[in-house]
């Protein structure tokens, strides 16, 4: 069973399928939060208009 086909499994960036199990996983820039589903941007200097 795959669960990441649904909905991507809940996971708000990339869904990792394994074996029995799943994990979601966050795109560079990002942590995952503690539900560990959702992701949380983190403040890039270089991104900070002055």
């Amino acid at each position: 069973m795959d669960e990441c086909e649904a909905n991507n499994g809940g996971c708000e960036h990339i869904c990792n399928n394994g074996i029995g199990n799943f994990s979601c996983e966050c795109q560079q820039g990002y942590t995952l939060e503690d539900n560990t589903f959702n992701c949380t941007g983190k403040c890039m200097p270089w991104a900070l208009v002055s």
